[in-house]
């Protein structure tokens, strides 16, 4: 064999080589991404199943969602009421926030961002909803105020 031969042959292993590095950094790359992807889904599950358990048992947000929805003036409930309603709902503008960003960043598939959007409009006419966003939104990243907005105005 000759020496060329011999040279286009580790050419040849040479390419190979940087062919299979590069599909073995893809394979890694993809699985990596979804492995994210899977995470972050986990992550605003357990956001949301934390706060439908909050929602579900804590009797004083209850009642103090209850109370501004019977009071003719909402500023006339009292500081307990309105921070319990201000802690509340800042919790689930939080999370909220957090799937926007996700599916911003392309974490957050489309179907699921579909079904939050549908939960954030299920609840745009809670008047004590209107009341925290008012005040609190302004506090919340540029993106998620104008997403929010959007929602509240399309009724």
């Amino acid at each position: 064999m000759d020496s060329g031969r011999a040279r286009r042959m580790a050419e040849l292993a040479g390419v190979f080589g940087v062919v299979a590095s590069l599909v073995f950094v893809g394979l890694e790359i993809r699985q990596g991404a979804k492995a994210t992807r899977t995470a972050t889904v986990q992550e605003v599950v357990d956001g949301w199943r934390e706060i439908n358990i909050w929602l579900a048992t804590d009797q004083s947000w209850a009642e103090a969602d209850l109370a501004f929805d019977e009071a003719e003036d909402p500023s006339q409930l009292g500081y307990v009421v309105g921070r319990t309603l201000q802690a509340g709902w800042r919790t689930i503008f939080h999370q909220w926030m957090v799937g926007h960003y996700h599916f911003s960043q392309g974490t957050l598939q489309e179907e699921l961002w579909s079904g939050f959007v549908a939960e954030v409009q299920s609840l745009r006419d809670n008047a004590s909803m209107r009341w925290v966003w008012a005040t609190e939104g302004p506090k919340y990243a540029p993106a998620f105020q104008e997403f929010m907005n959007s929602v509240l105005a399309d009724e």
